[in-house]
Order: C-alpha cells, then structure tokens, then sequence
C-alpha cells in the first residue's frame, strides 16, 4: 500500500504507473507456485457480492514509462527518473522473517527499477513492524512511501476499518491514509443493504473508484489448498474461517 501522504506517492499517475509496472502474473508463480489469482477486486469471489467481471489492470510497463513522463518524472542518465531536485527513490518497507516476503521486495524493486523508480527497502520484525505510533512503529507513523501489508477477505465491514477517512492511523487501519467520499459513502451503504444484487451494485462502485485512485496494488490472491486423507468425512471448506471447516469432520 501507498502513503498517500507522502509527496513522492501522492499523485495518482504515480501509483498507477507503479501498478502497470509490476508483472504480478510472475509473482504469482514465482511465489505461490500459481496457486492463486492476479486481481484488483477487493471482494473475493466466493462471497455472494462479489463482481465475477471486475477487470485487472494489465502488466505494461511502456504505459507505466508514458504515464510518469506525462506526471513530469523524467529519466535521468543513471536511470532514475527526477522531477526538479527530487528524485523518485521510495522508501518500501516490510517484515523480515517471511521468505515470501522477501521474494517480492526483489521482484517489486527490480521491476520499478526497470521503469526508473529506485527503491530503499527497510525491514523490521512483525512486534516492531505493526507497533503503535507511540512505539516507533513505521506503518503507525507513516514512516513509508510502500508497505508491504496482506489482509482478509474484504466485505463492507472490514473495508470501512480499512479505506475509510475515518480509519486512518492512529483511529484505524487505513494505513494508506486514502480519503475518498465516494468510498465512504459506498461502503456505507453497501453495509446496510440486505439484497445482494444491490450490494453488489454498491461494491463495484467502490472498488472501481479504489482500482482508479490506486491507494494500493493487489500483488495476487491466495488460493488455500488442503490436503486430507479418504477416511475424512464431512469436510467442507468455507470462505471465512478455516476453523469452520472441521465443524462436521469425523472419520470412518
């Protein structure tokens, strides 16, 4: 996710060129084997809400170069683009310890290098990484232009403790600091509609008007693959929790 306070990331061209610039497809299977899915949907598909049609913005990395000349970011000889006296070098910062993690700082760092974005990675342990600002935490403080972050599933509750004005730091986890009224007002609604359709219709405007502001970039989608023996019976996965799973489980 972005720091949209942050001036470097503050303008959506940016963000968006950033996106365009990744090859998420190739980070699908350099980190999950392909077990998974590219999108930018924040609904998963197996809640009832969710849009089947919600397009994905495609790996380009020659629109990413147009859009960050046209947001005034010129390439320098050393291959970094500048604006003036600021140079587009990021600040990115993530957990240590996750070899998942770590692949797709490379893989995120060398294709921004590729459209002339350098990146300054920072690691920190999981207790310090996520402590309260008052702690020193960097995602708390706004310590960062990219933050690494995974998340659950997202319905209308936990879009609201994640996307809305009112949910940024220290109030809540909007740790992109994005602030649409849009979003807010959908999320709202969307949160007290009982037909799905409806919800749906409500959703897919939200997450047209985030996919567009890109406040963040989905990297991919965990698709969870359990493996059980034949004497198991009466397991059904579910989208919630795998705890649920088990509910009915028994042997034979």
């Amino acid at each position: 996710e972005f720091n949209l306070r942050r001036p470097l990331v503050a303008d959506r061209r940016v963000r968006s060129a950033l996106r365009l610039a990744l090859d998420r497809r190739a980070i699908l299977v350099d980190i999950l084997h392909g077990y998974g899915a590219v999108t930018d949907a924040l609904v998963p598909p197996l809640r009832t809400d969710a849009d089947p049609s919600f397009p994905v913005a495609p790996f380009d990395p020659a629109a990413a170069r147009r859009q960050l000349d046209a947001a005034g970011w010129r390439l320098e000889p050393d291959g970094t683009r500048a604006k003036g006296d600021r140079r587009l070098s990021l600040r990115l910062i993530a957990q240590s310890g996750s070899p998942a993690a770590s692949t797709l700082v490379e893989l995120i760092r060398d294709a921004w290098r590729r459209v002339g974005v350098s990146v300054d990675v920072q690691l920190f342990g999981i207790a310090q990484y996520f402590a309260p600002a008052a702690d020193g935490g960097p995602v708390s403080r706004g310590d960062f232009d990219v933050a690494l972050a995974g998340g659950d599933p997202y319905g209308p509750t936990s879009l609201r403790e994640f996307l809305t004005c009112a949910s940024a730091p220290p109030n809540g986890l909007n740790d992109s600091r994005y602030c649409n009224p849009v979003v807010d007002a959908g999320i709202g609604r969307a949160a007290e509609l009982t037909d799905v359709s409806e919800r749906r219709r409500a959703l897919r405007i939200v997450q047209d008007t985030i996919a567009r502001d890109a406040p963040l970039v989905l990297a991919y989608r965990i698709d969870d693959v359990t493996v059980y023996g034949r004497r198991i019976i009466g397991f059904a996965p579910t989208p919630l929790t795998f705890l649920d799973d088990m509910m009915n489980v028994d042997t034979r």
